[in-house]
């Protein structure tokens, strides 16, 4: 009886250990394209970060060096 118990239970466990490889198998191409999506966005974060910080003050301090000198007096 003892023995008949514990042979389910080792059974029950491989049947639950095989449908979460099928499951995990299944889905791992979802993951790596999750995680390739993830990294993308990463790479475009960091590139507006690069441009808002070096490009942008540069951009806006050019047109208003230009905007102060039009408004500038004539001699």
């Amino acid at each position: 009886m003892f023995l008949k118990i514990q042979v389910e239970i080792i059974e029950q466990g491989h049947r639950i250990k095989e449908s979460f490889k099928k499951y995990v198998d299944n889905e791992r191409g979802d993951m790596v394209a999750t995680i390739g999506w993830m990294a993308l966005t990463a790479v475009i974060l960091v590139l507006i970060y690069t441009i808002l910080k070096n490009w942008l003050p540069g951009f806006v301090g050019g047109i208003t060096d230009k905007m102060d000198s039009i408004s500038e007096p004539l001699e």
